[in-house]
């Protein structure tokens, strides 16, 4: 019994020590960059151009944005927050991300096509 408790003692403690990563700031405002591209069964494919963003529920409503020519996007000044968005490309379904934003983030999407 006694070495199952060290044990886990040893196991938790680094844990403990790590700063929490998801600490929110409300700082801001904050950018989201990143890009869009084609998911081939378990392959991420080639840039999908033209693709839309857009923010449809929370903080940012309304913010949109489209990729260039190589799925690169970019919304510039965000206020920190949740919020639901929408990325959209002809010939792929809708795929509809819960983002929570309190630094700058670079992220990418990968749609399947139908």
């Amino acid at each position: 019994m006694r070495v199952r408790v060290i044990a886990c003692a040893l196991l938790l403690s680094p844990a403990c020590a790590l700063p929490n990563p998801t600490t929110p700031s409300s700082d801001g405002p904050w950018r989201l960059s990143g890009t869009v591209s084609t998911n081939t069964g378990a392959k991420v494919g080639g840039p999908i151009v033209g693709a839309e963003l857009q923010v449809v529920k929370g903080v940012n409503t309304s913010a949109r944005v489209w990729t260039d020519s190589s799925g690169h996007f970019v919304f510039e000044t965000l206020e920190p927050g949740r919020f639901t968005m929408t990325v959209s490309a002809a010939g792929h379904p809708t795929a509809s991300p819960v983002v929570d934003l309190y630094r700058n983030i670079d992220v990418s999407f990968a749609l399947q096509p139908r």
